[in-house]
C-alpha cells in the first residue's frame, strides 16, 4: 500500500493505493492521525486505487470520521471502486461516512 498527500486549496487531499489490511492498517492509521495532528479539518480520501478495505481499514475509516466531527471538521471519500463501494456498503459504512463519486465531488464535499 501507498499513501500520499497533497492539497487543493483548503483540504488535504490523502490518496490511498492498494490494500488497506491488518498489515498496512497501522500505516493508514499514521498517516490520518498525523493530518488530524496537524491541524487539517478539510480532508478527502481518495479511493480510486484502493483494491481492497479490510475491516481494520474500515475501522481506520470510522475512527478518523468520529474525531473530525468531534473536532467539527469535514471528512468525505471519493472515487472509490465498484469493489470498495460495494465493501462500504456491506458494512452499512455508506450510511455513516461521506462517500461521494469522484475525488473532486469529495473534496467539494469536504
Amino acid at each position: 500500500m501507498v499513501i500520499e498527500t497533497s492539497r487543493s486549496g483548503g483540504v488535504i487531499i490523502v490518496t490511498v493505493i492498494g490494500r488497506v489490511d491488518s498489515v498496512t492498517a497501522p500505516k493508514l492509521q499514521t498517516v490520518m492521525d498525523g493530518v488530524v495532528a496537524q491541524g487539517e479539518r478539510r480532508i478527502a480520501v481518495d479511493l480510486k486505487e484502493m483494491e481492497f478495505i479490510s475491516s481494520a481499514g474500515l475501522r481506520i475509516l470510522l475512527m478518523t470520521a468520529k474525531q473530525m466531527k468531534t473536532l467539527n471538521g469535514k471528512l468525505a471519500f471519493g472515487g472509490a471502486s465498484a469493489a470498495v463501494l460495494s465493501l462500504l456498503k456491506m458494512s452499512g459504512f455508506l450510511a455513516m461516512l461521506t462517500v461521494k463519486p469522484t475525488l473532486a465531488e469529495a473534496v467539494a464535499a469536504a
